[in-house]
């Protein structure tokens, strides 16, 4: 019986885990993001660029 929940609970961590790696943004996203990002005049990111950058962080879009 044990084995069963073993393999139940192996089979949901490998879900949850390839779930995350889905939304998770990767280094080379955020790297291209902020290459791109739009900066104002005194050289540091505008408000809206860092709000999208808030939210890739948190939610991975």
């Amino acid at each position: 019986m044990s084995q069963t929940r073993q393999q139940r609970q192996n089979e949901y961590q490998k879900e949850v885990r390839s779930k995350l790696a889905e939304v998770r943004p990767s280094i080379q996203d955020i790297d291209q993001r902020l290459k791109t990002a739009d900066y104002d005049h005194a050289g540091t990111l505008d408000e809206t660029t860092l709000r999208q950058l808030a939210a890739f962080f948190l939610h991975g879009e």
